[in-house]
């Protein structure tokens, strides 16, 4: 039998038939296997590129703040001992009386005074601090370190940038109270804000028993020292000058701070 021939007609149209689905095969395996294992590697690849990044970014943050509290740490450990190296302006025991350097009250009413061989703040108004000051010139870069014993009552401390107001006064406290507490409070435009608290274990929490205690301000740095130790810090340029002292607070009954062997340095 005669093989029959293809006709060139059919012959075009089997190719385009083959041509189609060698097409479709290939678009076929492109849909199914190939793009999306394509795209699986690819979003992989970005996944891994984000995760990286990510990494590499809190790694180079946290290297950021480990550097700045280190250099933090460095210049507050430098200045503290710049600070107690170098020579006083003030180096005054407190136990003399009529010291002239000093705020004294007088009868009634007193708050200020010289007694038993030390310098007492007294407060009998609850809610109320007694300042007593140096009686110099303003500071604002120094620092100040005192011993100071809680007789009886609450809190008292470090007052310092202080300035009467028309109707009030503008001050830092560093207050030192019962049961190993701190804080620093800033009084602006006869409102309280407080700076920084806390609970230390270098703090002495019994009356009648002294602390040492100190403030170094340096521009907007304020760095508060219990015994010999940095408790807290602080970051605040709200006053910038002004008179320095001790202070006793009244919270709910009357109190009674006696000061010693206060130091004083301008920095």
């Amino acid at each position: 039998m005669k093989k029959q021939k293809i006709s060139a007609g059919i012959a075009a149209l089997l190719m385009t038939l083959a041509c189609f689905l060698l097409s479709a095969g290939g678009l076929a395996y492109y849909v199914t296997n190939y793009r999306p294992n394509a795209f699986h590697a690819q979003a992989t690849a970005v996944a891994r590129s984000f995760i990286t990044a990510q990494a590499q970014a809190t790694y180079q943050s946290n290297l950021q703040a480990s550097a700045r509290a280190t250099v933090t740490a460095n210049f507050n450990h430098t200045l503290y001992m710049q600070t107690i190296s170098s020579q006083p302006v003030l180096n005054d025991s407190l136990s003399l009386a009529n010291d002239p350097y000093w705020e004294q009250s007088s009868p009634p009413g007193t708050q200020c005074t010289f007694a038993k061989g030390a310098y007492h703040a007294q407060s009998s108004t609850v809610g109320h601090f007694s300042p007593c000051l140096l009686q110099t010139s303003p500071f604002s870069d120094f620092a100040l370190q005192v011993n100071m014993t809680l007789i009886k009552g609450e809190a008292g401390g470090i007052i310092f940038h202080f300035a009467p107001t028309t109707s009030s006064a503008d001050a830092y406290l560093f207050t030192i109270s019962t049961g190993g507490f701190y804080s620093l409070i800033l009084i602006h435009d006869e409102q309280l804000k407080l700076l920084t608290q806390g609970y230390n274990s270098a703090i002495y929490g019994n009356p009648n028993v002294p602390n040492q205690i100190m403030v170094i301000t340096h521009g907007q740095t304020i760095l508060l020292f219990v015994n010999d130790q940095l408790v807290d810090s602080a970051s605040d340029n709200t006053l910038t000058s002004g008179a320095i002292g001790m202070f006793a607070y009244d919270t709910f009954k009357p109190t009674d701070v006696a000061f010693n062997n206060v130091q004083v340095w301008k920095l």
